[in-house]
């Protein structure tokens, strides 16, 4: 071989191989200064230089003649990787290293911020973040697992406290809770802990409007929606019947449908007692109900008797017979006629006629001899009894 000088403070020292391939190149200077007894190591599978750390012959000078070549302390906290440090670019990661929350394996013993502690202390720990310290998240470090129920701001009603500040339910909005149109404009939610919010409606509330009654009774800022009368709804012109004419739809008495007013039993009704007067006084559709108006009727007794119709009196309470009845006569026996128009016929007293003389239990007096025989059964019976 050669000698070759090279400059002490800085200079670079090339390897060639065949056909002038460059095998090896290292440069020092003003980071990599050459100490006297000291050979510079390269380390291996890498382009990177360093100091050797092994002794040559047991002297005092450090080298790797005849021998692999060290690693390098590449981040400077005086371990290498074949001296047990796992991490050579960081230098707070080593064997000395003191393990940390961070996520790392610090002091390279293979395990991860195992048995890390911290005095730091939980900001929240009253409600429902009572008892909760801080965990080791690795790369976030120590932090506070508060709980689902947690809030920053307490904002639920559930009789917990939220927000951690020591008061249940606080400071809680109250809006929007509650229906606020009908019946129900002016409500003021209630908050009931763990029972959530409640509204108190008035009586008059329904979940689903069922009472006819001119007020928005479920809240949604229509009254009586679902009430109608032949299709028209509350408020519509509607016709009712007889004398009691055009009116407006309403609700009925009992609240429960809807109806016309001018029909009878409605609110408004002009509807009357029905009168017999050919007029739908109650307004139900029909005239005249209750009195028989226009059927047969009958007047006077035996040859008297008339028939007729039955008609309104003239002062509209009842009916009247149309007909009048005859003049009655003087009762004639024998013909089966009633001509007293008294109810009887051939009653006694009544006069013969043919001779127009008086007869008694309807027989004439000129036609009497069915009674000689019993005349002479009479006598014989006195004679003897007279005898004996």
């Amino acid at each position: 071989g050669q000698d070759f000088n090279i400059d002490k403070n800085e200079d670079t020292i090339q390897l060639y191989g065949a056909e002038q391939t460059l095998l090896a190149s290292f440069t020092y200077g003003k980071a990599l200064t050459p100490k006297p007894g000291v050979s510079f190591n390269r380390e291996p599978g890498s382009d990177y230089w360093c100091y050797s750390r092994l002794p040559v012959d047991k002297s005092e000078d450090l080298g790797t003649p005849g021998i692999k070549n060290t690693y390098c302390d590449n981040d400077g906290d005086s371990f290498a990787e074949d001296q047990g440090d796992c991490n050579d670019s960081n230098s707070k990661i080593n064997p000395d290293a003191h393990e940390i929350c961070n996520g790392l394996d610090d002091n390279c013993n293979g395990a991860t911020d195992e048995g890390v502690k911290t005095d730091m202390q939980c900001e929240k720990y009253l409600g429902v973040c009572k008892g909760i310290t801080p965990q080791c998240m690795g790369s976030a470090g120590f932090v506070c697992l508060y709980p689902p129920q947690y809030e920053e701001t307490e904002t639920k009603c559930d009789g917990l406290d939220n927000d951690c500040d020591g008061l249940t339910d606080n400071g809680l909005d109250n809006k929007g809770h509650c229906l606020a149109q009908g019946v129900c404009k002016g409500t003021k939610a209630v908050c009931l802990g763990a029972n959530g919010w409640d509204c108190p409606y008035p009586a008059v509330y329904e979940v689903s409007e069922s009472t006819c009654d001119g007020l928005d009774n479920d809240c949604n800022g229509l009254t009586d929606e679902f009430f109608s009368y032949h299709g028209k709804p509350i408020g519509s012109e509607c016709t009712g019947t007889g004398v009691c004419g055009q009116g407006e739809v309403t609700c009925s008495i009992d609240k429960k449908s809807a109806d016309c007013s001018t029909n009878p039993g409605a609110p408004d009704s002009q509807a009357q007692k029905e009168t017999c007067d050919g007029l739908d006084n109650d307004c139900d559709g029909l005239t005249d109900e209750g009195f028989p108006v226009g059927k047969t009727c009958y007047t006077g007794k035996g040859i008297c008797r008339s028939t007729g119709i039955y008609v309104c009196s003239d002062d509209n309470t009842r009916v009247d017979c149309s007909a009048s009845p005859g003049k009655p006569g003087t009762e004639i026996c024998n013909d089966g006629l009633d001509n007293d128009c008294d109810g009887l016929t051939d009653e006694d007293a009544c006069r013969n006629h043919a001779s127009g003389a008086c007869a008694t239990n309807g027989r004439s007096p000129g036609n009497n001899t069915w009674f000689l025989p019993i005349l002479l059964f009479s006598l014989l019976l006195i004679a003897r009894n007279a005898k004996d």
